[in-house]
């Protein structure tokens, strides 16, 4: 029959054209929406035999379409909701160790440090775990003998505190120690670089007209060196009580210090015997810092005692005694080094020299104000430098008697 559908007359002429195959728009009739498909069909000559033609419903192809769209949303919807749930396992099994050890801190650091992580990862994780655990007990132990070190250290300060009283109150702290005694004045101090130190002085009467005077410094700081200290000035004091003279004083000490001296420990001293009523001056040296003395109207000097060695360096050392007559106004000052080798931040030491021209601008003051003003002068020289020594200074003025001459 003739073919009346202009649609089918449009693709037949297409197919004739020379178009091999084509697909139509999508066209509507009483039985839907469709897309029709031509192909031509060619003989042994290339000659057109006939048409193939296949009709395909739009409804059908977009239903297959829309039902496979579907099946993979609900796949893929399937996929990420297991993937989500295999990461959140996964994640978990790997952060809540980490969240353990994030509290094992927590709970290390608010000081309970018996808490333990249980933890068994087979990794890493475990590992770190056990390195936590031995840290945790190792901090305990160490915080234990903290503990035990910081109540020695209070055990050992308090008795360092105690034994600073002790020394101290081993030293004379009256001044003027004799004020019934116009003939001289005295003053001294002791500034140990520790709790307690190895400088020393002492003054007391011999007898009714002589006074004793005496400095010293012994080898070493802190403990040690106060006891051997104490040993020492005892033994001066007792000898010089005897009436003896200064280099009996030090032979005599020399040779008890020099027994049993284990340690091999020494002290320096210098020892002088004041006649009040004559100002007659006798001395001894044994190693110690040269004194310096003012005489009349002029300046401090240093004396040049002669040679000697220290106490408890050598038994049976032969030690000698000077003299030298104190008029009315003379001042004697004894150190020990500690003043002189004061070091400031740049290691310089204050020196003997610097201590002489400090001592000019000092001669006409009292013994305090002159103590003082060294103190003040070594404070300024060596800033905010730790003390490195003790420092003990002693200065005595002769204000002469009424038997002594003008």
């Amino acid at each position: 029959g003739l073919i009346e559908n202009k649609n089918q007359l449009e693709s037949l002429r297409l197919i004739h054209s020379g178009i091999p195959y084509f697909a139509t728009k999508p066209y509507t009739d009483q039985y839907g929406t469709w897309i029709t498909g031509y192909a031509r069909i060619l003989d042994s000559n290339d000659n057109i035999a006939g048409v193939m033609c296949i009709d395909a419903s739009i409804e059908f192809i977009y239903g297959k379409a829309w039902k496979l769209a579907m099946q993979i949303l609900i796949s893929a919807a399937v996929f990420i909701l297991l993937a989500s749930l295999l990461s959140f396992s996964l994640a978990r099994k790997v952060t809540r160790p980490l969240t353990e050890l994030n509290q094992g801190a927590e709970i290390l650091g608010r000081g309970d440090l018996d808490h333990a992580l249980d933890i068994h990862t087979g990794d890493e994780i475990e590992d770190l775990a056990g390195a936590f655990n031995q840290m945790a007990g190792q901090l305990k132990q160490y915080v234990e003998n903290l503990r035990i070190t910081t109540m020695e250290k209070e055990r050992i300060e308090s008795e360092l505190k105690i034994a600073h009283n002790i020394q101290s109150s081993m030293l004379p702290r009256i001044f003027p120690p004799f004020p019934e005694r116009k003939e001289i004045s005295l003053f001294a101090t002791m500034e140990p670089a520790k709790d307690v130190g190895g400088d020393f002085f002492d003054y007391f009467f011999v007898d009714q007209d002589r006074l004793c005077f005496l400095i010293g410094d012994v080898s070493g700081k802190g403990v040690p060196a106060a006891l051997f200290m104490v040993i020492t000035k005892t033994l001066l004091k007792n000898q010089a009580q005897l009436g003896i003279s200064t280099s009996e004083v030090l032979n005599s000490v020399n040779n008890m210090l020099c027994q049993d001296n284990e340690e091999l420990m020494f002290v320096t001293v210098f020892i002088g015997i004041l006649n009040t009523r004559t100002g007659e001056f006798q001395y001894s040296n044994a190693g110690h810092n040269p004194p310096l003395v003012l005489c009349g109207d002029g300046e401090f000097e240093y004396l040049k005692p002669k040679k000697s060695f220290v106490l408890a360096g050598m038994e049976n050392f032969k030690y000698q005694m000077e003299t030298m007559e104190l008029g009315r106004g003379d001042k004697v000052f004894l150190y020990t080094d500690g003043v002189t080798e004061a070091m400031n931040g740049n290691s310089e030491q204050f020196t003997e020299k610097r201590l002489h021209e400090d001592l000019k601008e000092l001669s006409r003051m009292g013994e305090r104000a002159i103590v003082e003003g060294i103190r003040h002068q070594i404070s300024l020289f060596v800033k905010d430098t730790p003390a490195s020594d003790d420092i003990t200074m002693l200065v005595l003025t002769y204000n002469g008697s009424e038997n002594s001459a003008e």
